[in-house]
């Protein structure tokens, strides 16, 4: 029983997962604050817009992750932190300066309603300049994780989720700023947060050791061991990204009132993912020690351990969906059309709950195991042979299609990576680098 309920992984994997819960649950606040208003196209704004920036700058989620498994690997080592934060910020300067024409792509490749498009336009405008502070969080959380904190973490999203939240209440219904409010709201919360993450590593961390010289902060071995764990993890985040994109989009090209209820309903499937990556990333963390230690005794009952508690949470989301699910559909919108055709489709979220548990807790053994080959092929495999095959012959069946293709994205990842792990299990740890 030690490895089915191990109290190490739960202890680790719980204040991620209430850290992670608080994000989607700021996405679905973000749709009911704007949700309850007049038009859906203050909803379907809000939907697109948050979608959007999630897919954007998790294609830089590696910087997270990589921080993750090299700072778990080394844990007496804070280089890792300067080099992951110089990178940040390049790419979070790229972006900014790229945005007119990344602004202009974005609304090309949706093409929704016009009044959708001027909304989504100002939406854009705002957040883009969250950027830098959201590039800086992710590198600060993956810090945190790979030295086993993950409560600090916990309590900086708390705070400025509740923030976030409040604001969103001011701006949009005392001040009427609509889908801007919401974006003004989250880069506002978005600063608060990379300051006092950078403030707190700082103090805990940085303070009582020095500064890596330049040559070491560019070191070539460092910096080429970092590049090549990001690059898979860049193609699979890509594609991951990709798959996510085309799946809005053509929820946009089906309608107004039909991508404002897909994306309510991806609200419930973010929920289910960001929980489930609390034990992915406690997985991260645990993984990449046993590695450290070149221990495969330990990997082995890592993965265990963390398959179990995934599988059991996994079956409590599928259950909740199933008895509440129609409860919060309603929480977050009060458009009769909307609701129903999220209802029509609810059965599918019902399902990736328990298709899902595969796929992210593999993740993170891969990711904490720095060994990203595997994620990326998954990704492959599962976006271009799976995906959107599925799609362009299931393409008659409308939004039902566009749900199938995605639940079988999800699957044949999970599947692809468990096979990974049973065909190499003899020879894991030798290709661990």
């Amino acid at each position: 029983m030690k490895a089915i309920l191990s109290s190490e992984v739960w202890s680790l994997a719980w204040p991620i997962m209430l850290s992670n819960i608080s994000i989607p649950l700021l996405g679905m606040v973000d749709t009911a604050v704007v949700g309850h208003l007049p038009r859906p196209d203050d909803i379907a704004t809000v939907a697109l817009g948050t979608m959007v920036f999630d897919i954007l700058f998790w294609c830089f989620g590696f910087l997270r992750m990589s921080t993750t498994a090299l700072a778990a690997q080394e844990p007496n080592s804070n280089q890792i932190y300067y080099q992951s934060s110089l990178i940040a910020i390049v790419i979070a300067l790229l972006l900014i300066i790229s945005s007119p024409l990344l602004k202009q792509g974005i609304l090309l490749f949706i093409h929704t309603d016009m009044r959708v498009e001027q909304l989504l336009a100002g939406y854009f405008d705002i957040r883009i300049f969250s950027a830098i502070p959201t590039l800086i969080n992710y590198v600060n959380y993956g810090f945190f994780f790979g030295r086993h904190n993950t409560k600090t973490p916990l309590i900086l999203l708390l705070i400025t989720n509740v923030t976030a939240m409040l604001l969103d209440y001011i701006l949009v219904w005392h001040y009427d700023l609509g889908a801007d409010g919401i974006a003004l709201a989250n880069l506002i919360t978005q600063i608060i947060g990379a300051s006092l993450g950078c403030g707190l590593i700082y103090k805990y961390y940085l303070k009582q050791s020095p500064a890596p010289k330049h040559r070491r902060l560019f070191s070539w071995q460092r910096t080429t061991q970092l590049f090549l764990l990001n690059t898979d993890i860049f193609i699979r985040t890509f594609f991951l990204v990709l798959t996510t994109s085309f799946f809005t989009r053509q929820s946009a090209y089906l309608g107004v009132e039909i991508v404002a209820a897909n994306m309510i309903l991806m609200n419930l499937q973010l929920l289910t993912s960001f929980a489930l990556d609390g034990f992915a990333i406690a997985a991260e963390t645990l993984v990449g020690r046993a590695v450290g230690k070149r221990d495969e005794q330990d990997f082995y009952h890592q993965v265990k351990a963390c398959a179990q508690w995934s599988l059991i949470f996994g079956l409590m989301f599928m259950a909740g969906y199933y008895l509440f699910g129609s409860a919060l559909i309603s929480m977050m919108t009060s458009l009769a059309t909307v609701r129903a055709i999220a209802l029509h489709s609810l059965p599918w979220v019902m399902l990736l709950p328990l298709i899902s548990v595969p796929g992210f807790l593999l993740d993170g053994v891969f990711i904490g195991a720095a060994w990203s080959k595997p994620l990326r092929n998954a990704i492959l495999f599962s976006s271009l042979i799976v995906f959107f095959p599925i799609w362009y012959f299931s393409q008659p069946l409308l939004n039902q299609g566009l749900w199938l293709s995605y639940t079988c994205f999800i699957l044949a990842r999970g599947i692809f990576l468990t096979f990974e792990l049973r065909n190499k299990h003899k020879h894991l740890l030798k290709n661990f680098t």
